[in-house]
């Protein structure tokens, strides 16, 4: 794929500019003049994108890379840049070191040693980079005479000469007036770098050679030593050095020239403040835009407009006020003429007064006023907070309702993706148990009623039939409902149809009617409980009853020792009885249950005051105080101070509600591994029905 790139006509690019192009990976660089052609591999999309990059040289150098196999180099650009002449970088070499071709054997040692006495001297005055460098040049350039161009080129990089001082002893000529005052400035003549860093920025190395042959000439031709003793007489030519400079600085005020170096001087700092002032404000508002401060300097300056605004309203109103209650006309018939103006001849600004109060006057009347004032408000932009708004966003924000807990959206874990699977799979068991109730329903098939046990044989239930008698025929009703529906219908389990047996009602059987065997399902059904009146406890006093807290008391009574009297005085009573009733053991007074009567006095005072009674009579009437005692009840239905506000004291458990019925709020509140265990179960009781419903499928 080849990709031309034409300079358009009548536009002349800037010197030292270069285009890149770049497609993928892949980048072409090339100097932007001529027409070129970019090559390019084929490209997998044809229609993708290309980037144009225009770059300018700012500067060149030219490195040899042997220095580099030994060390990195510190190396100076020399660039045209504002600010910056030259452009300091480190450059190193990775890699291993190019090998050398191998010498022929055939080569001697002489050969040898001229061979490496060339290179030296190519390496030392640095031949091959300026020759490198000129070549560049003239391709670049392509002069009319190439040789004088390469010439010039070659020069550029030799090395001066160190120019011997001359003797500050010998008098030298005066410098002329003239030379210094007829020369201009040149405001494009650019300053040596404050460093002293010569132009063409040569290596260190090359300086210090440079340095070493200059000091080993002036120490052979004796300027040397002659520049050391010239030392002693330089104090005293200080005052003509000194002369000489203020007759240069008096001849440069005289010509100009020092306000032009001075002027350019201003320039370059005016210029370099200015940039730094840019810098600044670049600085100040993106630090605004940050903070917000900037937002809020804005927002002041809308407030300002729309307080100007404010104002305007208000002096409209004002006008139109005074227009109609007749203080405008008031306040401009009391103007007076000046009369300094009449005199001079400048009594056209009164007459303009007048006009101007006529024209506001009739304005006021006609109402052109006022519809002027509405028209000029009518055009600018109202606004922001006049503009018409759907629903009183200038109010206060009303109060809002804090989200609830159970709406807050966390990240998933583990437990909830267990519970979503273990749901899933509840889902897919109830479609399959659907499945199977579907195949049994459609083949004719149901549930089959429980098996009679094993041990006896399938006529057992015939004969039992026939042994049986027959009912009349006058006294078949539907009250039987449920023994005839079990002997003549084939139905499910006794469990699923417990809501429809409930709307039947219990009525009581005809006695004359025989009792029918009782079937295996009403043999599985628990019989009713009777209830039949129990005897009347005796009464006991209130503060006499047993309490939750009295077993921190003590002891009250040991009727264990008080027994054994009653029996000796009244033994003919209890040989005489029919019945003898036998009292159960006392229960100790510290474990009978109660709410509050621990704080009721101890009775084992009045037990013991009641059995010495009996004891001191000795009547027959003794054995009939001594009353049978109540039957001993259980323990959660004795009385007790505030039993007598609770409800009936027998609750049956509630009922584990299956996980599946609960509510969405009882799931939040449960734990991920009940959760999880509570669907296992389900899993696992949906296994066994299914297992159920394949083998009566099966048979």
């Amino acid at each position: 794929m080849e990709i031309r790139v034409d300079a358009a006509e009548g536009n002349a690019a800037p010197k030292e500019t270069f285009v890149s192009m770049r497609i993928g990976d892949f980048q072409k660089q090339s100097r932007f003049g001529a027409a070129k052609t970019y090559k390019f591999p084929k490209m997998e999309d044809p229609n993708g994108f290309a980037r144009i990059e225009v770059f300018q040289r700012v500067g060149h150098l030219t490195v040899s890379l042997g220095k580099l196999h030994q060390s990195d180099q510190s190396v100076e650009v020399p660039v045209e840049m504002p600010g910056m002449s030259h452009l300091p970088m480190r450059l190193g070499l990775q890699g291993a070191s190019p090998e050398a071709n191998p010498e022929p054997k055939a080569k001697n040692a002489k050969v040898k040693t001229k061979l490496d006495a060339a290179q030296k001297y190519l390496a030392d005055h640095h031949l091959e980079e300026v020759i490198a460098d000129a070549m560049r040049e003239v391709i670049h350039e392509k002069p009319a005479e190439p040789l004088t161009f390469l010439s010039s080129q070659i020069l550029k990089h030799a090395a001066k000469k160190p120019e011997l001082l001359p003797r500050i002893d010998l008098p030298t000529a005066p410098i002329p007036p003239s030379a210094t005052g007829n020369r201009k400035a040149n405001p494009s003549e650019k300053l040596p770098p404050i460093g002293g860093k010569p132009e063409t920025a040569g290596d260190l190395n090359r300086l210090r050679l440079e340095a070493r042959d200059a000091l080993l000439q002036s120490a052979q031709n004796g300027s040397l030593a002659a520049v050391l003793s010239a030392d002693q007489s330089a104090a005293e030519n200080l005052g003509s050095l000194r002369k000489e400079a203020a007759a240069a600085l008096i001849n440069a005020a005289r010509d100009g020239s020092l306000d032009v170096a001075l002027r350019e001087t201003r320039a370059g700092q005016e210029g370099d403040e200015l940039e730094e002032l840019r810098q600044q404000a670049r600085a100040t508002l993106l630090q605004g835009a940050r903070d917000g401060s900037l937002k809020a300097a804005l927002q002041s300056t809308k407030e300002e407009e729309n307080n100007v605004e404010d104002l305007r309203v208000q002096a409209r109103d004002a006008l139109l006020r005074a227009s109609i209650n007749g203080t405008l006309e008031k306040a401009l018939k009391e103007g007076k003429p000046d009369k300094k103006a009449q005199a001079t001849g400048q009594g056209t600004l009164e007459d303009l007064r007048l006009e101007a109060r006529e024209a506001f006057l009739l304005a006021a009347q006609d109402g052109s006023l006022e519809k002027a004032l509405n028209e000029g408000k009518t055009l600018q932009a109202p606004s922001f907070k006049y503009t018409p708004s759907v629903g009183s966003w200038l109010q206060k924000k009303p109060y809002q309702v804090p989200r609830p807990w159970y709406y807050n959206v966390h990240g998933e874990t583990e437990d909830d993706k267990v519970i979503k699977d273990l749901q899933s799979v509840i889902a897919e068991k109830e479609r399959e148990i659907e499945n199977l109730k579907a195949t049994l329903k459609s083949s004719g098939l149901d549930l089959q009623a429980p098996a009679v046990a094993s041990g006896k044989p399938e006529a057992a239930p015939a004969a039992a039939a026939k042994a049986e008698p027959a009912p009349a025929p006058a006294s078949t009703s539907l009250t039987p409902f449920r023994p005839y529906y079990a002997a003549h219908l084939r139905t499910v389990k006794p469990d699923a149809l417990q809501k429809l047996y409930a709307k039947f009602p219990a009525q009581p059987k005809p006695v004359s009617a025989p009792k029918a065997p009782e079937k295996p399902e009403q043999a599985a059904k628990p019989a009713e409980l009777k209830s039949t009146p129990a005897a009347a406890a005796p009464v006991k006093m209130f503060a006499k009853l047993p309490s939750v807290g009295t077993w921190l008391a003590p002891n009250p009574a040991k009727l264990a020792q008080a027994s054994p009297a009653v029996q000796t005085k009244a033994p003919d009573m209890q040989t005489s009885a029919s019945a003898p009733s036998v009292a159960p053991a006392p229960q100790k007074f510290a474990k009978m249950p109660s709410v509050g009567t621990w704080l009721a006095p101890n009775p084992a005072k009045w037990e013991d005051k009641k059995e010495t009674k009996v004891v001191s009579k000795e009547a027959p009437q003794v054995v009939q105080a001594a009353e049978p005692q109540a039957a001993r009840k259980p323990f959660k239905q004795l009385p007790s101070v505030g039993t007598w506000l609770a409800f009936r004291p027998f609750e049956e458990p509630a009922k584990l509600v299956p996980i599946l019925e609960r509510t969405h709020s009882k799931l939040l509140c449960m734990n991920k591994e009940e959760l999880i265990t509570g669907y296992e179960n389900e899993i696992r009781k949906r296994d066994e029905e299914i297992a159920k419903l394949k083998s009566s499928n099966k048979a």
